[in-house]
């Protein structure tokens, strides 16, 4: 369904509406290969993205709803996996751009590409989707819209569907691997981290860090909003967690390889349960550096 294709060729149409996003600096000596990047992230999602969420759902047949698409890459994944997706985002020029790179799939039928009026207001009916997906998203939005839009998300869900919440960079973290690369910048106050982020030369003089993703989220902030008596919060579940893939991982390797790796697994299960779930009541993947959540809604 759509072209899966590695050496898949974008129309020049494509490439030059990536092209006419970039920036001053974007376009300097030196700098990255955009419209290389944009063009490759079809495999890029491929590769990391969609066995992420094939851990909690099966994509074909479901109603899915992208927030921030961005150029479209996951959506185009998605949509060749079956699904009927409705991809929206902030930016006209990432909207055309998207809609592009479907068209050049061969996937218009299953892909709707729409702008979004942002804040935090879903323009769908209530129980409209079966699967919400917001990747690398929450980061770039901004604090006082992310409860409500959590509550939006949830409003246009479906009773047994998905919110699926990933590559979001953990504000805990102590390093911005992100955006902007300094170490504890996540733990300052937003004013001062962007002066600093300013200072360091790792953003513009005008530029937004939290718009950047530079401050990245919290765990609970994201969990929270959403009604405790409605949902299952999939991705903290002993078998889906950081220490249960893992531990099933060890199951596959060499005897050497599990007699070293094995114990420590154990040690870190051991961790997890009876400080951070017992004490603090998180998952152990609250603490890793992206933050990956899945959400069922009961």
């Amino acid at each position: 369904m759509g072209e899966k294709s590695s050496s898949f060729t974008y129309s020049d149409e494509f490439k030059d509406a990536i092209r006419a996003m970039l920036t001053e600096r974007e376009k300097a000596p030196g700098a990255p290969d955009w419209v290389a990047f944009a063009v490759h992230r079809i495999e890029e999602k491929r590769r990391n993205f969609l066995p992420v969420i094939l851990r909690y759902v099966k994509l074909a047949g479901l109603q899915v709803l992208e927030i921030g698409c961005g150029s479209g890459p996951a959506s185009v994944v998605m949509a060749q996996e079956g699904a009927r997706v409705t991809a929206i985002d902030l930016d006209s020029r990432m909207v055309h751009a998207a809609r592009l790179r479907v068209r050049d799939h061969g996937l218009a039928e299953m892909v709707d590409v729409r702008q979004s009026a942002g804040g935090d207001r879903l323009d769908f009916p209530n129980e409209s989707f079966d699967l919400v997906v917001a990747n690398g998203v929450f980061e770039h939005v901004q604090p006082e819209f992310r409860e409500g839009l959590l509550r939006e998300i949830w409003r246009v869900l479906r009773h047994g569907g998905h919110v699926f919440l990933g590559e979001t960079p953990n504000r805990l973290w102590p390093k911005d691997i992100h955006t902007t690369g300094l170490w504890l910048v996540h733990y300052l106050p937003r004013g001062v981290a962007t002066r600093y982020a300013r200072l360091r030369h790792r953003i513009g003089s005008t530029d937004d860090l939290v718009a950047l993703g530079g401050l990245g989220c919290v765990y609970t902030r994201l969990v929270k909003p959403l009604p405790r008596d409605e949902c299952r919060v999939l991705s903290a579940q002993p078998d889906y967690s950081w220490v249960g893939r893992h531990r099933q991982q060890v199951k596959n390797f060499s005897a050497p390889k599990r007699a070293v790796l094995g114990p420590i697994i154990l040690l870190v299960g051991a961790f997890e349960w009876l400080l951070l779930r017992h004490l603090l009541h998180l998952p152990l993947d609250a603490l890793l550096p992206y933050l990956t959540i899945c959400v069922e809604k009961l």
